[in-house]
């Protein structure tokens, strides 16, 4: 994680949009028999006999996490005038998911703790300086303040690890806000920081991957010298001096993702830059033992050297189908995103503002032995709402004819009080890719609009995007 007494202030920036990694190696084809594959995959899963056993072959429930806000901004004396604004979140285990992982559980509530002792200093540190910038604000009519807060975003939560992205926001005087990231990276059953020396054993050629894929992703960067700027990168704080920065990073079945902020690579103006990395493209440097080890098994040893490995690559790796659902008028787009392998995610909300629906592709990350319906509900906590409670799911037979593929239902409840929301969906599962279909509103007007969704989601077709 990063080291604070390195960082200058913070400032109000959106958290960048996660394109997410892909590792997968197999052609996409429609016409081919998939569902038997599932059916293997459990005959063949180890029967688990003690609580250990039951994490390692998905029997015990994954485990499930929740949003938990804090807020401590502070007022002038008559609660008029915001002098100082500070809030943020963390996540925490449910009291469920606490009793099966406890060391997790410890873990998530001291950065939780930590998180909110590092604001509350600032603010004292601070707060003589917001008193006098907030009076001068209100003198001059306007209502600006000191700032510091930070969206925590939750990027992989399975039984191998628990992922966070936390974008650190404020504004402590100065010409201009700023912002950073901060990464918690832990162990599910350890609690334990995975570090980024746990992961790879090569830090010249992590550095060699990283400028290939920011100079295609990026070509009007702008950047500072490359290779000079990642050179001042460590794998792990303890690597380096105060002066050394350490790579920000998240994982998850698929792969790691590097981010960097403002001054890193470029310049404030130029704004920040996310970095997907799959576990195959490490193969050759990936530490043999590590948790997600078994991702790259296949790509170990076997690094792609010639054209013809290359273009199976290429094939295989790339979406070429999308779910094509009901048709809908007077739609809000929420958020539009496609990626270079064909994956893609959008949200869009109906005309009265009540319902938003979600279309999604990811790669496929379910493992050997690893259940169905737990990937399902996994993938939608992880990757499709956050905040989800899953309260039920099932296999959609009738869908699974005329896809032919295995799908499965997923009903959950997200948001607490005025703002709980109900949803209701489907992934479906290939070889290559997990999509997913579905819908969400306020749960007081989910049961007036059930038919409509329950229609709409037994009408879906995948549809080819060639």
């Amino acid at each position: 994680m990063l080291n604070r007494s390195r960082m200058i202030a913070v400032m109000l920036t959106a958290v960048l949009l996660m394109s997410s990694v892909c590792a997968c190696n197999v052609n996409v084809n429609v016409n081919d028999n998939r569902k038997n594959k599932n059916e293997a995959a459990k005959e063949e899963a180890p029967e688990a006999d003690d609580k250990e056993g039951a994490q390692e072959t998905d029997e015990i429930k994954l485990p499930e996490l929740k949003s938990v806000d804090f807020n401590l901004s502070v007022y002038d004396e008559n609660d008029d005038h915001m002098i100082f604004e500070s809030y943020g979140n963390s996540y925490l285990c449910t009291d469920a998911s606490a009793e099966v992982y406890p060391d997790l559980s410890e873990a998530l509530k001291a950065i939780d703790e930590n998180e909110k002792a590092f604001y509350q200093e600032s603010i004292d540190a601070n707060l003589e300086d917001a008193k006098e910038f907030a009076a001068a604000q209100v003198e001059e009519g306007a209502d600006y303040t000191y700032f510091r807060y930070s969206e925590t975003a939750l990027k992989c939560a399975d039984e191998r690890a628990v992922s966070l992205l936390r974008t650190e926001n404020g504004y402590l005087g100065g010409a201009h806000p700023d912002y950073f990231y901060q990464a918690f990276n832990l162990d599910t059953k350890t609690g334990e920081d995975i570090l980024l020396s746990d992961i790879i054993t090569d830090k010249d050629k992590l550095k060699s991957l990283l400028i290939d894929k920011l100079n295609k992703k990026y070509p009007d960067g702008n950047f500072f010298d490359l290779e000079e700027s990642l050179s001042l990168f460590e794998l792990d704080e303890e690597q380096g001096d105060d002066a050394d920065p350490a790579y920000v990073f998240t994982v998850d079945p698929a792969g790691l993702s590097f981010y960097f902020g403002p001054y890193d690579l470029n310049s404030y103006a130029d704004g920040s830059q996310q970095i997907d990395i799959m576990y195959e493209e490490m193969a050759d440097f990936l530490k043999e033992g590590f948790i997600y080890d078994d991702y790259a098994e296949e790509g170990r040893g076997d690094v792609i050297g010639d054209d013809e490995a290359a273009a199976e690559e290429e094939i295989g790796s790339k979406n070429v189908l999308a779910v094509k659902g009901a048709e809908f008028t007077g739609l809000t787009n929420l958020k539009n995103e496609n990626n270079d392998d064909g994956t893609y995610y959008y949200e869009d909300m109906t005309e009265d503002g009540m319902t938003v629906i979600t279309n999604m592709c990811y790669p496929n990350s379910q493992r050997d032995g690893q259940d169905t319906d737990a990937y399902a509900e996994n993938f939608v906590c992880a990757l499709v709402d956050n905040d989800a409670r899953i309260s039920g799911s099932k296999q959609d037979d009738a869908l699974e004819e005329s896809l032919t593929y295995p799908v499965y239902r997923v009903d959950w409840e997200s948001g607490e009080n005025e703002d709980t929301r109900q949803a209701m969906g489907i992934v479906i599962l290939t070889d290559n890719f997990t999509y997913f279909y579905g819908f969400s509103c306020p749960i007081d007007a989910f049961d007036e609009n059930a038919d409509l969704y329950e229609e709409s989601i037994a009408s879906v077709e995948l549809i080819s995007l060639e």
